[in-house]
């Protein structure tokens, strides 16, 4: 094949492809317009105080999200309205809240990923005090929790359905461990604590002599009027066999304890905190049936689709066979897809053929005048009649050598050949019979 051939063949695949490549490429590029970028490798949580159940937790999602390349910051706060200012402000992405805080301080700027474990309310009264309901500790000393915390929303909100307020008792906004103390010493007559199972300042007034668990005997009630308390029994001796503590049946109420995150919070940091989230939790604990949690269940505020998601359907197809980054880069670029299969795809269908026909159109497109030389051929009578169909056949042989195909398509070209040969061997033979038969003249 000459090299002008060549240039010519290579033109009309340009023809036929150029165009389709450069939509194809343009769909490409308006796709891409809509991938969502790629999630910040660092994220900042906040939690409570380094005592608390909030850090402990945090510290064991942050040990998952650096297995997977993400720096989880944990920040320090005063607890869960504290977190709640952070998280409406943008300072945080992600943190902790008590049930129950974002339904007494309306937020709008957050989403739930998931709600962990339950948090007891804890109330604990000297063991002279004859308080037996909340309603008793009118005209007291009451503990309700620092500034800031979840224990003081819920404990302001219970003792003032109780008729206890600020003008019928003492509400001291202490610290966790100075209301242990101060109750220990008898300067309080009774301290209100939302605090996990395992706290140490908890587990702390159980083994104090001079301190009594009261029991809510209407624990029901309060379930049934406040959405985000549930009944939880703690059941004797579940903290300490050997001691027996507690020394029976203990009815309480409990929040529980939410994972939360600013409303711009990136999806894939969304699943990487849910991922981490069900590794901590989901074993349960003495209050908590293994896979109970984490739950949409609790949650006061919207939840996020990704974590709704991965609640019910569990990690995603890409997420059980390749590292997190790796199908997160996947998911992200999906969207490119869609010019794959509604461009890329029907264009594969249809363009071979047409290129396949177009090239065949360079030798069939001959087969008209052969046709039209074998009809004169069938019908003449004479030999003069057969002469412009020879110099037609000489002039088609000429031309046909001129024509190039891909290598792949010169069986057609050299079968077109043939054929010619056969027409114009046939011509020649009748057009020699009918001289032959025509009258001499002398």
């Amino acid at each position: 094949m000459s090299q002008s051939d060549d240039r010519a063949l290579r033109r009309l695949g340009w023809k036929l492809y150029g165009p389709s490549i450069l939509v194809t490429l343009t769909a490409f590029v308006v796709a891409y317009q809509f991938v969502r970028p790629a999630p910040p490798d660092r994220l900042v949580i906040a939690t409570g105080s380094p005592s608390g159940a909030y850090f402990a937790l945090a510290r064991q999602l942050a040990a998952t999200c650096a297995r997977e390349g993400f720096d989880l910051e944990i920040r320090e706060t005063s607890g869960s309205v504290e977190n709640l200012e952070l998280l409406e402000t943008g300072q945080v992405d992600a943190g902790f809240l008590q049930s129950g805080v974002a339904t007494e301080l309306p937020t709008t700027k957050l989403k739930g990923l998931a709600s962990l474990y339950f948090e007891p309310f804890w109330v604990f009264v000297r063991p002279n005090h004859p308080a037996e309901f909340l309603s008793d500790f009118a005209q007291g000393r009451i503990g309700i929790g620092p500034n800031g915390s979840g224990t003081q929303i819920v404990a302001r909100r219970l003792l003032e359905e109780n008729g206890v307020d600020g003008e019928s008792a003492t509400l001291e906004a202490l610290a966790e461990r100075d209301a242990a103390d101060a109750l220990r010493r008898g300067e309080l007559d009774a301290a209100l604590f939302v605090a996990g199972i395992r706290s140490p300042v908890i587990d702390g007034l159980l083994r104090s002599p001079g301190v009594r668990l009261l029991s809510l005997e209407r624990a029901d009630a309060y379930e049934r009027r406040y959405r985000y308390l549930s009944r939880v029994e703690l059941p004797q001796g579940v903290i300490d066999l050997e001691n027996d503590l507690p020394p029976e049946d203990k009815e309480l109420l409990a929040t529980a304890a939410l994972l939360v995150g600013h409303e711009d919070l990136h999806p894939a940091l969304v699943t990487l905190l849910m991922m981490a989230s069900r590794e901590a939790v989901e074993k349960g604990g003495l209050l908590e049936e293994r896979g109970q949690f984490p739950s949409s269940r609790f949650l006061d505020v919207p939840q996020f689709e990704e974590a709704e998601r991965f609640l019910r359907d569990g990690p995603s197809f890409l997420l059980r066979y390749l590292p997190f980054w790796a199908a997160d880069l996947l998911d992200r670029l999906k969207v490119m897809l869609l010019p794959l299969l509604t461009i890329l795809f029907p264009l594969a269908k249809i363009l071979p053929p047409m290129y396949r026909w177009r090239i065949r159109r360079r030798v069939y497109r001959w087969y008209d005048d052969l046709r039209g030389v074998d009809l004169v051929l069938a019908r003449a009578k004479t030999a003069a009649e057969l002469e412009p169909c020879l110099a037609s056949l000489e002039k088609i042989e000429d031309e046909i050598l001129q024509v190039e195909v891909p290598p792949s398509y010169g069986d057609e070209l050299f079968d077109f050949r043939l054929h010619l040969r056969h027409v114009k061997t046939r011509l020649r033979e009748k057009k020699k019979r009918l001289a032959s038969e025509e009258p001499r003249h002398v």
